[in-house]
């Protein structure tokens, strides 16, 4: 029996590394980016262009470039980056964010018009320009290894379409050029969604556009140059805003995530090897129980509270209290503030500390900021996909630093809101418009000369003014005589006219309500009076059947 020899499927590599579901076009243009940050530009232009009857994309920068050997080691796939604040991580996204652009993915998905050709143009400074072209449709038949060379232009080795595109678009001292054949569905998309893909660049390229400026123009409306939007707000006040930093201790593979508050260490402890449980909340520790570890990197967790919700309502819908992480400027993505979520979703009381509360957690921002190193790297989960990280990825010990740090600066934000800001108060909730309690029509009290009789004339619960109204009754108890005169005059019967009588004007339910509560009382406070005015009684019946009764 003889042994196997393992081989390296070429082909098998392209189609998983370049594959449509791998990058978004936001990826792309991240990657492509990052790459010319990291080479020194002071601005990446991005637009389109027509070449030979084809659409093609056009991302040019003013960096330092690259000569032959640079390129050469560019191409290698796969290969580990070196060196601190570099973007990069494997050397791959660039030449996978060209091929995406271009399309290769339709070509997987079965089309086969697709060609994808893609050509880098670069010069380094005295060095002439050199270039290397990449056939998508090419890569996916035969693979990677030894399709694409390293040619410096005029030299007669580098493709006719590099020749005439470097004669159109000449590279100034130094830079580097990149044109992206387009397909048709590739074209339409990045016309589609340019406003969004520049909102969304914006954010990732975060702090970075002020070294390394960036302007995407696929439609002609403007210069298209992304403008810097800081994540935490610039103007925000000391109160406001609040910062922790953790610190990275190792002693072999074990790990330490150090807070260090007014002096005193803490950490989250393990409370159990066996069953891998950690504490809840940091727990001090002293310099001896850190004999043997070595600070190897450090996390800054910022935040920022926007302290304008206390002008409004409280719901704070749409507010974004994301952890935000930030490598070397730049943003690769979001966690998901879950331990703020939760309190924000059981803050379900109504009053001014729950207010300020549930306005804390729904308004208060943060990012987490560190300097990419291997170790920094491997905590965070960066792969090839740098974009590709979770919350749930990190070490439980790091997530729950997290977290006791989120919720120690919400407690901040709130106290300090309690104690310096006005609550601005919630408005008054109307108070519901009575049910109308149907009366029937009183009849004449029965003259009578005994006190009881009278009495006995209404013994229902309804009788009783409380019953009507609960507001109590002031005192002493007013003369009925001068209540009844306070009631509003009848209006006088109108004559008899052929003519239809004008509708009547509608008040308000509110006024109604008001006005027959009124009636009800005065009524009753009447008809309780120890008085027996038979005259009275008709002029009594009278006003009772002007009003509906």
């Amino acid at each position: 029996m003889s042994d196997y020899i393992s081989k390296t499927d070429e082909k098998g590599i392209v189609n998983a590394l370049f594959q449509e579901n791998t990058f978004t076009e936001l990826d792309d243009f991240i990657e492509l980016y990052q790459n010319s940050d990291d080479a020194s530009s002071k601005m990446m232009k991005v637009k389109l262009i027509e070449y030979n009857g084809k659409s093609f994309l056009f991302i040019s920068d003013d960096g330092s470039g690259m000569d032959m050997e640079t390129m050469g080691l560019s191409l290698n796939l796969l290969g580990k980056t070196k060196g601190k604040r570099k973007h990069g991580k494997f050397n791959f996204g660039g030449k996978a964010g060209q091929l995406h652009l271009s399309g290769i993915g339709d070509c997987l998905n079965g089309d086969y018009n697709y060609n994808g050709m893609c050509i880098t143009i670069s010069k380094a400074k005295e060095c002439n320009p050199v270039c290397y072209t990449m056939i998508g449709k090419g890569l996916i038949e035969n693979g990677w290894a030894g399709q694409v060379k390293v040619h410096e232009i005029f030299s007669g080795q580098e493709s006719i379409d590099s020749r005439e595109l470097y004669k159109e678009y000449p590279t100034d001292e130094t830079g580097t050029h990149i044109f992206i054949e387009l397909t048709e569905s590739r074209l339409k998309k990045l016309k589609d969604c340019e406003n969004e893909l520049r909102k969304d660049l914006s954010l990732a390229c975060n702090e970075r556009l002020n070294h390394c400026g960036m302007s995407i123009c696929f439609n002609e409306s403007d210069n298209g140059i992304l403008k810097y939007t800081p994540i935490l707000k610039e103007d925000i006040i000391d109160e406001k805003k609040r910062s922790t930093n953790i610190d990275v201790y190792m002693k072999g593979t074990d790990k330490l995530y150090v807070v260090e508050e007014d002096g005193v260490k803490k950490v989250i402890k393990l409370i159990s090897e066996i069953r891998q449980s950690y504490s809840t909340e940091l727990k001090e520790i002293s310099e001896l129980d850190l004999n043997g570890y070595e600070k190897k990197g450090t996390f800054i967790l910022s935040s920022a509270c926007d302290y304008e919700y206390t002008n409004g309502h409280t719901e704070n819908e749409g507010r974004d209290n994301n952890i935000y992480v930030i490598r070397n400027g730049f943003c690769l993505n979001k966690y998901n503030n879950t331990i703020l979520q939760s309190r924000q979703r059981r803050n379900t009381q109504y009053n001014p500390k729950s207010y300020t509360e549930k306005g804390v957690y729904s308004n208060t921002r943060f990012v987490l900021t560190y300097e990419s190193d291997e170790i920094t790297d491997s905590l965070i989960g960066v792969n090839m996909q740098k974009a590709d990280i979770k919350f749930e990825k990190l070490e439980k010990p790091f997530q729950r630093t997290i977290e006791q740090i989120v919720l120690e600066h919400a407690e901040h934000y709130k106290e300090y809101i309690l104690q310096n800001i006005p609550e601005a108060e919630p408005e008054p909730e109307p108070h519901p418009v009575p049910e109308p309690v149907p009366h029937p029509v009183p009849h004449p009290v029965p003259e009578s000369d005994s006190e009881s009789d009278s009495e006995d004339s209404y013994t229902s619960p309804s009788s009783s003014p409380r019953s009507i109204s609960s507001e109590p009754q002031p005192e002493p108890k007013p003369n009925p005589g001068e209540l009844w005169h306070q009631l509003p005059e009848p209006e006088p019967e109108p004559e008899p006219e052929p003519e239809p009588e004008p509708e009547p004007e509608t008040q308000p339910v509110e006024v109604q309500e008001n006005l027959k509560m009124m009636l009800e009382e005065k009524i009753l406070m009447y008809l309780n009076d120890d008085r027996d005015v038979p005259e009275m009684n008709n002029e009594f019946l009278k006003i009772l059947e002007n009003y509906g009764y």
